[in-house]
């Protein structure tokens, strides 16, 4: 079952892991969604193992977008490719925000998918008050996702034409 929420983000870029986190934890304390990121790995785990499988388990996949995203090998190459291939075949809802600006438009795989906030206007480039907005819409977007999702049933068979 796709059941969780899984946020791809660079380590450069924790702040802004910690504000949507923030924004999505309401929702996770009335049992709405369950995010994941790369922090729930327990020490001892096999690490890769474990990103894979949150992966295969995913509903909804936030990516946080910079240069040091898009300058990760692993995000590039294991990451984003998996998490590609389970959006074109209608299985997960892909969500960018752009934190700073990069070269988002420049990236064939990438640039085909909206994202909640313009490359003209990164987050990092935002009042707080401003970011809120942007977080606020896309935990929105991403809770309606979830649910589309999780139950594919509930809102019949996804096809590019109703996704």
């Amino acid at each position: 079952m796709r059941d969780k929420i899984f946020i791809s983000y660079s380590h450069e870029d924790e702040s802004y892991l910690n504000a949507l986190k923030t924004h999505l934890h309401p929702l996770e304390l009335m049992d709405k969604l369950e995010e994941w990121d790369d922090q729930k790995i327990l020490a001892g785990r096999d690490w890769e193992n474990e990103i894979m499988s949150a992966i295969h388990s995913t509903a909804v996949a936030i990516l946080l977008i910079s240069k040091d995203f898009l300058a990760s090998d692993y995000i590039m190459k294991k990451e984003l490719p998996r998490l590609l291939d389970a959006h074109e075949k209608h299985q997960i809802r892909i969500i960018p925000i752009i934190l700073t600006t990069c070269m988002f438009s420049r990236v064939e795989k990438l640039c085909k998918l909206q994202a909640v906030n313009s490359p003209d206007k990164p987050l990092c480039a935002m009042k707080e008050d401003e970011q809120d907005k942007v977080w606020v819409t896309d935990v929105t977007l991403t809770a309606d996702a979830y649910e589309t999702y999780k139950h594919p049933d509930r809102s019949g068979p996804r096809s590019p034409l109703t996704d």
